[in-house]
């Protein structure tokens, strides 16, 4: 799926196909959206073998700049990207990159009209801290109540999977998980043990 969209983002940006610059568009949109209910429900079902290694979370968030800022420009929507010198975490990639992709597209769906989507990384003591900020509603005081659980949703359209997957994704890597809302936006910061500390029981 994503060498597919990053095909249509090749095709989007040649000159001689401008005219069908926001066909590109909706298809790249429906791509991501349907990428996302795909992984959810697979994560969900356990059908997958964890691959874990060392991984660095900056390179992580990097690889995944292109297929964000293609849904940001969308949305009219500016992405900060922050990153410390940090030490490399033991996780399947592609793990962090679901958990990653599902917190900001939970940050677009909270900016209607537009916003800033933060995304930053420090060390902090042993640990390797992943923020991901928005300036979007927040998140209502009966869903704060809930986050983790599965079809728990705000949204139409929703499969209410996203969070229960990233949750139960970071339970795995028994990563700190802190989550601070208001009608101002939502933060939440997750804490992974770096590759120096005690090794997660795979």
């Amino acid at each position: 799926m994503a060498a597919v969209i990053a095909m249509m983002q090749l095709l989007q940006s040649k000159e001689e196909l401008q005219g069908y610059h926001g066909l590109f568009n909706s298809i790249i949109e429906e791509m991501f959206r349907a990428n996302g209910i795909i992984t959810e429900y697979m994560a969900m079902a356990g059908s997958k073998k964890r691959q874990v290694k060392n991984c660095n979370l900056n390179q992580v968030l990097e690889s995944l700049l292109p297929l964000i800022n293609v849904e940001a420009r969308k949305q009219n929507t500016e992405i900060l990207f922050i990153t410390g010198e940090i030490n490399d975490v033991a996780a399947d990639e592609k793990e962090i990159k679901q958990v990653v992709l599902n917190l900001v597209q939970n940050s677009f769906e909270a900016m209607e009209k537009g916003g800033v989507v933060q995304l930053k990384t420090y060390l902090r003591s042993d640990e390797i801290v992943l923020e991901v900020a928005d300036n979007g509603c927040g998140i209502p005081l009966e869903i704060m109540s809930k986050l983790g659980q599965p079809f728990v949703t705000t949204k139409e359209h929703g499969t209410g999977l996203g969070l229960y997957v990233t949750f139960k994704i970071l339970e795995f890597y028994e990563a700190d998980v802190k989550v601070d809302s208001s009608p101002s936006g939502t933060k939440f910061t997750i804490a992974f043990k770096s590759c120096g500390s005690a090794a997660v029981n795979l």
